[in-house]
């Protein structure tokens, strides 16, 4: 029986260092089978490639960046999920194998060497994991390792910027001094919580407005309604323009305007096309309504009586100085 082919793994934390072995032996299909980055520097012999630097494409490959414990905790995972799918493929259930329960510091480099590897399924886990711690608040410890791990474009940056600016937001951010002593030191920080405050705040404004104008009866719309309400209507509809008619008529003075005093005149209601029962109508239906919206009298009995205010001055008498 052959034995499968596995591949060297090698570290440097960055450029120009001397490599480290962190995984003699890691079976090859099992890195390409979870990890982009392996499949890559391990392609098939019948794939043109160019070699990826640090590897020779067959039997080794180096790794820049991240922290060695890391890598050694996702190869572990590696190990667990080839176990766990063999054991699920006896017993017909669906192969489970996740990274052990530990502190968000931890978790930082864990994701920091999946983003590396390229490898989805433990990036997913953890930034729900990491979701999850951070819904109260971020201790300020955590913020810097972030910012001094993840660029701006990176998930797990993208959600403290939301926590911390929400909390900001809403007046609960603990460690308020810390953080501020922080967003002095650290410009990048300083810049994508303004940006996200400043877009957060526009939203809301956005929003409010939104819902005030979804909320607000319009005022053609109220203006018609009390109108009806009152007899007052158009005749015409809102589209249609009205009628004007010119006409001459004669009126009788009644009171000549002196001293810059307006003169007074009266004009027949027939003159104007008015009966004298229109008119009346209308009045009274104008009395009726100015009746319903006048405020109520107040009650006699809530009133103080005159006579109960008055002073019976004949009924003092007077008492005598001791």
């Amino acid at each position: 029986m052959l034995k499968p082919a596995t591949i060297q793994v090698l570290h440097v934390a960055r450029e120009g260092e001397e490599p480290v072995i962190i995984c003699e032996a890691l079976p090859k299909a099992l890195a390409i089978g979870l990890s982009a980055f392996f499949k890559d520097a391990f392609p098939t012999s019948n794939q043109a490639h160019v070699s990826r630097r640090g590897s020779d494409g067959k039997a080794y490959v180096t790794i820049c960046g991240g922290l060695r414990p890391a890598f050694s905790i996702i190869f572990k995972w590696m190990f667990d999920t080839r176990e766990a799918t063999v054991n699920a493929n006896r017993n017909g259930k669906k192969p489970t194998a996740r990274i052990e329960f530990l502190p968000f510091g931890k978790y930082i480099h864990i994701l920091k060497a999946a983003e590396i590897l390229d490898i989805a399924a433990i990036r997913i886990d953890l930034l729900d994991r990491m979701n999850r711690m951070t819904r109260k608040k971020v201790p300020i410890d955590i913020a810097r390792m972030v910012y001094a791990n993840f660029p701006v474009e990176s998930e797990i940056r993208q959600l403290l910027i939301r926590r911390i600016g929400d909390a900001i937001y809403e007046r609960r951010l603990h460690d308020w001094a810390a953080y501020l002593k922080f967003r002095d030191k650290c410009i990048e920080y300083k810049e994508d919580i303004y940006r996200y405050l400043d877009s957060k705040a526009r939203a809301i404004a956005e929003a409010r407005k939104l819902w005030n104008e979804e909320q607000r009866p319009d005022k053609l719309h109220r203006e018609e309604a009390t109108q009806k309400s009152r007899g007052e209507g158009k005749h015409h509809e809102a589209g249609d323009k009205p009628h004007v008619i010119t006409k001459t008529i004669s009126a009788q003075v009644v009171r000549k305007g002196k001293h810059g005093k307006p003169s007074y005149v009266t004009i027949p209601l027939q003159e104007l096309g008015i009966s004298n029962d229109e008119f009346s109508n209308r009045i009274g239906e104008r009395k009726k309504v100015e009746r319903r919206s006048a405020p109520a009298p107040a009650r006699e009995d809530r009133l103080p009586s005159a006579k109960a205010a008055q002073v019976d001055v004949s009924s003092t008498k007077a008492e005598p100085a001791e």
